[in-house]
């Protein structure tokens, strides 16, 4: 029996992430460490972490747990990465190193 391929179709292969063109993922490490928000008397102080998720818009946001980095899912067609640095940048008002990523596995 002939088997069937596809021409110009894309190689999914293992240790790749792959994505429909409509999210992308971005590592984003600030030179200070994120803050959570925090809570007293039934009040929340929002931390920057939100601050950060806010500005992206962001369909999934984690940051580490000291703050270090933090793994977002955002709009591949509203954001690349020098859109993401700009953004976060001003809203921490620091610079911050901004990396798409190509894998999940390890994050």
């Amino acid at each position: 029996m002939a088997g069937i391929s596809k021409a110009n179709s894309e190689l999914y292969t293992r240790g790749a992430l792959f994505s429909n063109d409509q999210l992308a993922v971005y590592k984003i490490t600030p030179t200070t460490a994120l803050t959570a928000d925090s809570e007293s008397s039934n009040v929340i102080t929002e931390g920057t972490i939100r601050a950060v998720a806010n500005e992206l818009g962001a369909y999934m946001f984690e940051a580490k747990s000291d703050g270090t980095y933090a793994i977002v899912v955002v709009d591949n067609h509203a954001l690349d990465a020098t859109s993401v640095d700009t953004r976060v940048t001003a809203v921490l008002g620091e610079s911050v190193t901004v990396a798409k990523q190509t894998t999940t596995i390890g994050l």
